[in-house]
């Protein structure tokens, strides 16, 4: 059984609570061993045997500039944009990833709620009620 990672940039304001939202619903839904690591100290050998989820923007999340940088994945360069991607194989043989970028804090959390939007059917966000 494969260990899931989640692997941030930063852990400050909008990008905190994109980090808390994904973490909270994978560790209610996935049935493997779970951490969360800072981009800066996870090295590549923990990545290639492990399923991750790597959340960030290029200027925090060096993963994440490398898929740019390698033409994994494309980011537009205007605030609050964001992409995000599952994609097979790409840090180690019969490993998953999925990548949230975003070209600042609010993209990365405009992603993460799209993400789990689309491929887990929840609201993005929740509404108070008076």
């Amino acid at each position: 059984m494969k260990e899931w990672i989640v692997v941030y940039g930063e852990y400050s304001s909008e990008q905190k609570h994109a980090l808390n939202k994904i973490t909270a619903y994978m560790q209610n839904k996935i049935d493997y061993v779970f951490a969360t690591e800072k981009a800066d100290v996870i090295d590549s050998e923990r990545l290639s045997t492990s399923n991750s989820v790597i959340i960030g923007t290029p200027n925090n999340n060096k993963y994440i500039k490398k898929l740019i940088d390698d033409g994994v994945i494309s980011l537009a360069n205007k605030e609050e944009s964001y992409t995000y991607a599952v994609l097979n194989d790409i840090f180690g043989k019969e490993q998953q990833t999925i990548v949230v970028a975003g070209s600042d804090g609010k993209g990365v959390l405009y992603g993460v709620s799209d993400l789990l939007n689309e491929y887990f059917s929840l609201t993005p966000f929740m509404v108070k009620e008076d």
